[in-house]
């Protein structure tokens, strides 16, 4: 049976503490059990999600922030507009384009404001 030369390092010094790094024979890298980064993906992306931009505010993108607020903000004026001239015309043609424009606007706003709040975390 062959020992490893971590076991052999613990065998050799009972009593002694281990030191809290660890490198691993593979890649050569550390571990430091103290240095974990947080994953911190959910909250911007669920801030984002109910409003847009929000969660490109807590990651530090100020002026992608913006720009999906004010995409959010248009695609709901154009639905509302579009939405409330159908409800006076249910025949007209273009209200029904206008309020559905509007309606995508809004779920194609979100979901990419969503996503991109996921993927972007805490570029400052």
């Amino acid at each position: 049976m062959q020992v490893s030369s971590f076991n052999k390092a613990i065998q050799a010094q009972p009593g002694k503490q281990l030191n809290s790094r660890v490198k691993f024979a593979s890649n050569n890298k550390e571990y430091k059990p103290d240095s974990i980064e947080q994953n911190t993906h959910g909250v911007p992306a669920l801030a984002s999600f109910f409003l847009p931009g929000l969660g490109q505010f807590l990651n530090g993108q100020t002026a992608k922030g913006i720009a999906h607020m004010a995409s959010e903000f248009i695609s709901d004026a154009i639905w509302i507009i579009g939405t409330t001239a159908l409800l006076r015309d249910k025949k007209n043609a273009v209200s029904r384009t206008q309020a559905a424009i509007g309606g995508l606007g809004i779920i194609a706003t979100r979901i990419i404001s969503t996503v991109d709040a996921y993927r972007e975390p805490n570029k400052k």
